[in-house]
């Protein structure tokens, strides 16, 4: 087990409703500056991983066939057959 995921199962016990970060650090003897560390670090990870972008791909000869076109974050392009109405619903519902 890697260090991001004993704290990622270590962080995912704290609940701020039940306890402190002081007292949950002391219970499970961790020191508090890297509570805040590695929950920092684990949230960019986090939204890093969930980030994507996307546009609208018109295709050559078939100006009727579009496609969504969404880019993760590790570089992989998805390309997906899609009606413009509903691509363009999609795209207002994701701001």
């Amino acid at each position: 087990m890697t260090s991001s995921e004993r704290w990622r199962a270590l962080l995912s016990r704290f609940d701020p409703a039940k306890t402190t970060v002081r007292a949950f650090c002391r219970t499970h003897s961790i020191n508090e500056h890297s509570f805040y560390q590695w929950r920092k670090r684990l949230r960019a990870q986090q939204q890093q991983a969930s980030a994507v972008s996307f546009k609208l791909v018109e295709t050559g000869a078939r100006t009727e066939a579009r496609w969504i076109e969404i880019v993760l974050t590790s570089g992989v392009v998805l390309r997906v057959p899609c009606e413009e109405a509903v691509l363009r619903v999609v795209i207002a519902a994701l701001g």
